[in-house]
């Protein structure tokens, strides 16, 4: 008997144990892993974390722990290794922290107490203030009544001096008070100012909740595994940051691409593989399709209609009494090319119905206002709807070959992408019609199979700051110019030498000569591109503009034919001997007629508009560039008309 009751006390124990076995078993495990790639967007970054699964049942659950306040929950992605296939995954909040409570209400209390000592301290001073200024009305009133008693000849001398002395003696009191409490204020009034300001951080930093992943993984045969968690965080932006290093006589430029990154997730990164990246994560993977584009004629004036949506009533777009200008044009198309690149980029997470459909519609109805400005824009503005006049590089992702580490912190942290070294050919150019001083340029060739973003640079020349310009986004294999300032060892100036005024049966000819002079102060010589321009028109047929001859041939650079020859812009690359300057002065002369019907007058048409819109045009940056640009795209805009 006491055997059978001993071994079915062992069986009771064998099938309690497996239950408690399996229960354990299929409690989540806890592994919060460690962040390995990191790819940061322009707004955002996409983090991947691996977790390690251990050894279990076949069948259960790993917990990530503590993910950052900033993810975004519908971007979050798991995927296992050969042992593991991930079954679901879910995301929750994590509530507030109960230390940060705990925290916020100390200091809500010690707030109270500062501001009601703060209270005190001031109404103490109000007082012990007025008790001054009475003493003051009280010393006031017996030098007068001294004064009285001394001429009536009564004067108790005794009694003036223990007055003397009792209000000299409440006065040192009453002062001393008065600074005491006054100090006691100001620091009271810092201490609140703290107090408050750690309040603030104290509830911003858990004004987001943090979240928690829980993933159902099956292994085979429980083996343990390894997960890839990837998810999506706001708080991340870069931008590109430049320093370039030239010296004088050397063709090679150095290029230090760095990157400003500012990591706010709210988790750090320790020894991680970055990549950068401009393209955007939230970009679908589904071509947009292209609708036909319908249209009809009305009465009335379509120049009213500029700026309305063809596809909208209730067009958001649509305004009264703009100005029909190329800088107001300009901006339209730059608004609708800027709003269409955000639709384009801005696709949902999930499973969203119609994501596609609503992207596609909006994309057409963008296209279509843009269209609409091309049907109906004035024929003297068209060059600001060129595409490519602000045209940036195509998508680049940079892959640092160093592992990184980077806080979450507000801070902007610097990363370098790169340390290319050019090679090229240094120059300088004068402008005489712009400035007295030639400038130093370095045309060098993008080299790297990359491309450079546009961004800030800091220029050095011979170990020597220059000053802060812009690089501009230059493809790989693009040609860039990159400025190094102004020597003062190079001059210009530009002389009208002649001017003629014939008429010749109904036509007027004006003839000018031009005489544009370079003076070389240096004890070598120094290659010069040497630009001047030409009127153009666009009233081809009234009036004709002619370079008769030039001193120096132009330049043959196919590029400056190209692009720049068909707007009047003149340019000659030239080798300035040493010492020319004062009467050897280097000279260049070009002369140029006008001939236009002697009924009419010359006017100029220039706007700051238009101006604009050259400048954009010939490829520069149109907020200042300081002597840089890229290659252009080659196109030109000289027609017939220029």
């Amino acid at each position: 008997m006491r055997r059978l009751l001993h071994a079915a006390q062992l069986c009771l124990l064998a099938v309690v144990t497996g239950a408690s076995a399996q229960e354990v078993g299929n409690q989540p495990a806890h592994s919060n892993g460690v962040v390995r790639e990191v790819t940061v967007y322009r707004d955002r970054a996409l983090v991947a974390r691996e977790v390690v699964v251990p050894a279990g049942d076949q069948s259960r659950s790993v917990e990530v722990h503590d993910l950052p306040e900033l993810i975004i929950p519908d971007s979050v992605f798991a995927e296992g290794d050969e042992n593991t296939t991930v079954r679901a995954v879910r995301v929750s909040s994590q509530p507030v922290d109960e230390s940060n409570r705990e925290k916020v209400r100390e200091l809500e209390s010690q707030i109270q107490v500062l501001q009601h000592e703060h209270a005190k301290t001031s109404h103490a001073l109000t007082v012990v203030s007025q008790n001054l200024s009475s003493l003051d009305q009280l010393i006031s009133f017996s030098g007068n009544a001294a004064k009285s008693d001394r001429d009536r000849g009564v004067l108790d001398a005794d009694s003036l001096t223990k007055l003397v002395t009792f209000s000299m003696a409440q006065r040192n009191e009453l002062s001393t008070e008065v600074f005491r409490l006054r100090e006691s204020s100001t620091q009271l009034a810092s201490d609140l100012q703290l107090a408050q300001r750690r309040l603030d951080q104290a509830t911003k930093q858990r004004q987001a909740d943090s979240y928690q992943v829980k993933i159902f993984v099956d292994t085979k045969a429980g083996k343990p595994g390894t997960l890839r968690l990837s998810y999506l965080v706001g708080g991340c932006t870069w931008a590109p940051q430049y320093t370039v290093r030239g010296r004088i006589g050397d063709p090679h430029v150095e290029l230090l691409y760095n990157a400003l990154i500012q990591q706010m997730s709210g988790e750090d990164w320790n020894d991680v593989r970055l990549t950068l990246s401009t393209a955007s994560p939230a970009a679908s993977a589904t071509r947009p399709l292209l609708t036909p584009l319908r249209v009809s004629t009305a009465t009335g004036n379509p120049a009213d209609d500029l700026f309305g949506d063809p596809f909208a009533a209730d067009s958001t777009t649509a305004s009264n009494g703009v100005q029909r200008d190329a800088e107001a044009l300009m901006g339209a198309v730059n608004s609708l090319r800027t709003q269409q690149h955000h639709a384009e980029s801005s696709a949902g997470f999930g499973n969203q119905a119609n994501t596609a459909e609503q992207r596609d519609l909006v994309l057409n109805s963008l296209a279509g206002q843009l269209q609409q400005i091309e049907l109906q824009a004035d024929a003297n503005s068209w060059r600001a709807l060129a595409a490519d006049v602000n045209d940036d590089v195509a998508s680049q992702v940079y892959l640092l070959p160093q592992t990184v580490s980077l806080d979450a912190r507000r801070e902007h942290q610097l990363v370098r992408i790169l340390n290319a070294n050019f090679v090229g050919i240094m120059y300088h150019v004068a402008t005489p019609l712009l400035s007295t001083y030639a400038y130093r340029e370095a045309e060098v060739t993008n080299s790297e199979p990359v491309g450079l973003l546009g961004g800030p640079a800091t220029v050095y020349l011979d170990g020597r700051f220059v000053g802060r310009t812009r690089i501009p986004s230059t493809a790989s294999g693009q040609r860039l110019t990159i400025g190094f300032g102004a020597d003062q060892q190079v001059r210009t100036r530009r002389e009208l030498h002649a001017k003629r005024d014939l008429v010749q049966g109904g036509n007027r000819q004006l003839e000018f000569t031009y005489r544009l002079v370079l003076a070389n102060f240096k004890d070598e010589p120094v290659t010069v591109r040497l630009t001047d321009r030409l009127p153009t028109t666009r009233q081809s047929q009234q009036l004709s503009v002619q370079l008769d001859s030039t001193k120096q041939p132009l330049s043959e650079d196919a590029l400056y034919l190209r692009v720049s020859r068909p707007t009047g812009v003149l340019r000659w690359d030239l080798t300035v001997p040493k010492g020319r300057y004062g009467s050897q002065a280097f000279d260049v002369d070009y002369t140029y007629t006008l001939e236009f019907d002697r009924s009419r007058t010359l006017t100029t048409e220039q706007t700051l508009a238009e101006i604009r819109s050259d400048y954009q045009e010939m490829g520069l940056p149109s907020s200042g560039g300081g002597g840089m640009g890229g290659g252009g795209f080659g196109g030109g805009f000289g027609g017939s008309s220029r």
